[in-house]
């Protein structure tokens, strides 16, 4: 169990990790870098995600909110370095594919902005149309085999399954959004959660 010295080393680092990505996801995302790029951050920063480290940090859980919630980022960090090149990979999908909209190409990114400035139903509707096959056909595949990963490690943090993981964050199962999305062929249900923070 990491001493309370060792505790606030983690929780330093970890507002450091959390601002280094904060700023690559915008510097990004304005459009002021070509490519997300998050290995050297997470490299930078290998203890935070060390699965002995996030292990050591869950055993030092009491009802102390402040550990419990540095147990979920340390948790959050392990899965991410997972998919850190799936992330990689979406933001360089979403910035490279064009939609044709009636003989009009559209950047990804704009779809939702030409949407929502849009006065036509219609064409709204064909917007609309045209971002759901290209996620479906570009982007989820990709989500897939990222969720695929997150699964398979799990295990590796004492749990089975996300929603266990959450609920022992202090996450509560508030409903459920039937049919929500597509997987497998299939539709499965959402299952919503969250967590009442005290004063």
């Amino acid at each position: 169990m990491p001493s309370t010295p060792e505790i606030e080393s983690y929780s330093a680092d970890a507002d450091r990790f959390i601002a280094e990505l904060d700023e690559e996801y915008y510097l990004h995302y304005a459009g002021l870098k070509d490519k997300l790029e998050l290995e050297d951050i997470y490299d930078r920063h290998a203890m935070l995600t060390n699965l002995e480290n996030v292990q050591s940090v869950g055993a030092a859980v009491n009802g102390d909110r402040r550990i419990r919630e540095l147990w979920q980022f340390g948790c959050e960090g392990y899965l991410g370095k997972f998919t850190r090149e799936h992330a990689e990979k979406l933001a360089e999908l979403e910035a490279e594919l064009e939609v044709a909209v009636n003989g009009e190409t559209v950047p990804y990114r704009m779809i939702r902005p030409e949407m929502a400035n849009e006065p036509d139903r219609g064409r709204r509707e064909q917007l609309d149309r045209a971002m759901w096959e290209a996620t479906e056909e570009h982007l989820n595949p990709v989500y897939l085999d990222g969720v695929e990963i997150v699964q398979r490690e799990l295990p590796s943090l004492g749990v089975q399954t996300y929603v266990e993981l959450y609920e022992r964050f202090g996450f509560r199962r508030e409903g459920y959004r039937e049919g929500h999305y597509l997987r497998g062929g299939a539709y499965a249900d959402a299952i919503l959660m969250a967590k009442l923070l005290e004063p």
